[in-house]
C-alpha cells in the first residue's frame, strides 16, 4: 500500500511542497509559538467576513495531516502546536481563495486522481490500514484530494505570469551568475598579530573602565534537586506489557520501508522501537513517582531544604545541587537531555518563601526544585576577571592591527600594480601570504572552511565582483581581521557545460519565477483579510517543555 502511494504521488507533492513555502513567507520570523487549536472559546477568527467554525478547523486540519502523511507515507509526529496552527489556517485561508475564485473540479477528476494515487491498492484496506488511524474515513480523503487539486489550479494561475521567461534570459542569467575569475587574496587574520600587543596595567584599567557593563554579570540563582531517572524503571516498565513484540510488529508494519530514527536495517529499527516503548512506559513511571513526591512534600512542614533532604533521603534519592547560573544559560552540566533553559525559568521561579518547583520534564526523567540562594546582579572587580580582560582586550588590538595592516598593504599594492608588478611578487615584498581562491562565481556555494570562518562568501562575492579585473578591491572586513582581494582575470567560460545545465536552469528559473509570483499574489491576498490576520496574533502560546515521543505518539 505505501510503495503503491509513494508512486503515485508526485503531482501532490508538488502542491504540497508549494504550499509550505508559501506559509513560511506569510507568517514570517515574529510569529513563533501558539496553542492548541481546540481552546476553550468557540471563537477561531474571521475568514472572508465570516466565522471560521469548528467544523472548518477540523476539516482542514485532517487535510493538513493527510499532506503530512503523502509527503512522508506516515503519520506526522514532528507538528508542534505553531505549526499544526499555521498550516491549518494557511489551508482554510487557500480554500475561501479557491472558493472566492470559483474553481470546481469534476467528480471525474478527483476519481480519476485517487486510482493514480491507490494504483493497485484496495481503497477499503486504505481506510482501515491508513485513515482509521487517524479518525478519517473514505469522505475526508476525497475531499483533501479535491481541495488538492483546486489547490493546484489556483497556485497554476495565479502564478502563470513568472513561468514568461525566456531561453536568452535565462541564459544570460545563468552566464551571469556562473562567469568565473581567478582571484587572490591577502588576508590579515587578528591571530597573527596577538602577539605584538602590549598589555600594561594602565592599558587593562582603561579598556575596563570603557567596558564595565559589557562585563556585569546577570542575576544567578542556586537550586538543589532530585531527579527520577526512567532509566531505573526500565525493567519494571518492560516487566509491565503483555503485547510488547505485537506492538513492535505493527509498529513496523505500519511505518513500511520507513525505518525508526537512524536505524540502517529492520532488526535494528525493531531494536530501537523496542527501546522507545519501554523507555516511554519508564518515562511514565517516574513522572508518577516524582508527582507523589511532590504531593508528599507539599504537605509537610514547614518547606525548608531540611524537609527536601528529610523526604529525599527516605525515598533513597540523592540531593544534587546546580552551580550558580543565569535565566538566559541555564545550568551547566545537567545532561541527560535536560532542556536548560525550562530548567532556568522554573528556578528563578522560586523564592525562599515558595522553595519548591513543580516538576521539569527531561528526556531522561524528572527533575523536581528547591530553592537555595539567589545571587543579584554585580560587577565584578578587575583583579576577579584580569584574565578575561587581557585575552579581550588583546583580540580587540589584534583586530585593529590587523585592519590597519590591511590599509597600509593596500596602499602598496595599488602602487605596485600601476608600476606592473605582479599580485604575488608585491606580497612577497611586504611578507604578506598571497592566497589564490578556487574559481569564484556568482553561484558558488562552498569555499572550503579555512577561508568561509573568517570571511563570509556573500560579502567576499560582494567585493570580489566588484572589482574590475587586473585591480584590487581595497581593505574589507573579515570576522577575524581584514583582506584584501585580487582580481587576476575572467576564467574562459566552458560552452559545453552550459549547453549541458542551461535546460535544468530554465525549469528552475521558470519554477522560482512561478513561486515568486504566487506568493506575491498570496500575500497580498491575505493581507488585506484583517480579520483573519488578527486571528494569527491571538493565537494562545503554545505549553512549554520538551517533548517525549514514543514511537507513534
Amino acid at each position: 500500500m505505501f510503495a503503491t502511494i509513494r508512486k503515485h504521488q508526485t503531482w501532490l507533492w508538488v502542491i504540497i511542497v508549494t504550499v509550505t513555502i508559501i506559509s513560511f513567507v506569510i507568517l514570517g520570523p515574529n510569529y513563533t509559538r501558539t496553542g492548541n487549536l481546540g481552546g476553550r472559546s468557540s471563537q477561531y477568527g474571521m475568514l472572508g467576513g465570516k466565522p471560521i467554525a469548528i467544523e472548518q478547523i477540523i476539516t482542514a486540519k485532517r487535510e493538513v495531516m493527510l499532506g503530512a502523511f503523502f509527503k512522508t507515507q506516515q503519520w506526522p509526529t514532528d507538528l508542534n502546536g505553531f505549526e499544526m496552527n499555521r498550516e491549518t489556517y494557511i489551508r482554510l485561508f487557500m480554500l475561501q481563495k479557491v472558493k472566492d475564485l470559483g474553481i470546481v473540479v469534476s467528480t471525474e477528476a478527483v476519481a480519476n486522481n485517487v486510482r493514480r494515487i491507490l494504483g493497485s491498492g484496495n481503497i477499503d484496506d486504505f481506510e482501515t490500514q491508513v485513515l482509521k488511524k487517524e479518525n478519517m474515513d473514505i469522505a475526508d480523503f476525497e475531499r483533501f484530494v479535491r481541495d488538492q487539486i483546486s489547490i493546484e489550479q489556483m497556485v497554476r494561475t495565479a502564478g502563470t505570469c513568472g513561468k514568461l521567461v525566456t531561453p536568452q534570459e535565462a541564459e544570460t542569467m545563468y552566464r551571469l551568475e556562473h562567469s568565473e575569475v581567478d582571484a587572490r587574496l591577502a588576508y590579515f587574520r587578528a591571530t597573527n598579530f596577538i602577539s605584538s600587543v602590549t598589555v600594561t596595567p594602565e592599558i587593562l584599567g582603561q579598556f575596563y573602565t570603557n567596558r564595565m557593563a559589557e562585563y556585569r554579570e546577570a542575576d544567578k540563582v542556586q537550586v538543589e534537586y532530585v531527579f527520577f531517572n526512567a532509566t531505573n524503571s526500565h525493567a519494571a516498565a518492560e516487566a509491565s506489557f503483555t503485547n510488547l513484540s505485537q506492538l513492535i510488529d505493527n509498529e513496523v508494519r505500519n511505518r513500511g520501508t520507513n525505518l525508526f530514527a537512524k536505524a540502517k536495517t529492520v532488526e535494528e529499527s525493531k531494536k530501537l522501537i523496542r527501546e522507545a516503548y519501554i523507555h516511554q512506559k519508564a518515562l511514565t513511571i517516574a513522572i508518577r513517582a516524582a508527582s507523589k513526591f511532590s504531593e508528599t512534600l507539599d504537605s509537610m512542614s514547614p518547606h525548608t531544604l531540611a524537609v527536601f533532604h528529610s523526604l529525599a533521603e527516605s525515598n533513597q534519592l540523592t540531593v544534587g545541587t546546580t552551580k550558580p547560573f543565569e535565566r538566559k544559560i541555564g545550568p551547566d552540566g545537567m545532561g541527560l537531555e535536560v532542556n536548560g533553559l525550562e530548567f532556568a525559568s522554573t528556578a528563578f521561579s522560586l523564592t525562599p518563601q515558595e522553595i519548591f518547583s513543580p516538576s521539569v520534564l527531561s528526556e531522561g526523567g524528572v527533575y523536581l526544585l528547591a530553592f537555595k540562594e539567589h545571587i543579584p546582579s554585580r560587577t565584578p572587580p578587575i583583579a576577579e576577571i584580569k584574565a578575561r580582560l587581557e585575552e579581550d582586550y588583546r583580540y580587540m588590538a589584534s583586530m585593529q592591527i590587523s585592519q590597519q595592516a590591511a590599509v597600509q598593504f593596500s596602499g602598496k599594492l595599488t602602487n605596485g600594480l600601476a608600476l606592473g608588478k605582479s599580485f604575488s611578487a608585491i606580497c612577497t615584498e611586504n611578507g604578506v601570504t598571497a592566497t589564490t581562491l578556487p574559481a569564484l562565481s556568482l553561484s558558488t556555494r562552498d569555499l572550503g572552511d579555512e577561508i568561509e570562518h573568517g570571511i563570509d562568501l556573500p560579502y567576499l562575492k560582494q567585493v570580489v565582483f566588484s572589482t574590475p579585473v587586473g585591480t584590487s578591491s581595497g581593505p574589507a572586513s573579515a570576522r577575524d581581521g581584514a583582506f584584501v582581494a585580487y582580481v587576476a582575470k575572467q576564467l574562459p567560460t566552458d560552452e559545453a557545460k552550459v549547453k549541458a545545465e542551461l535546460p535544468e536552469f530554465i525549469n528552475y528559473v521558470r519554477q522560482v519565477r512561478h513561486n515568486d509570483a504566487f506568493n506575491l499574489w498570496f500575500n497580498s491576498e491575505i493581507r488585506k483579510d484583517d480579520a483573519f490576520m488578527k486571528a494569527f496574533q491571538q493565537m494562545a502560546e503554545a505549553a512549554q517543555g520538551p517533548k517525549v515521543r514514543g514511537p507513534s505518539s
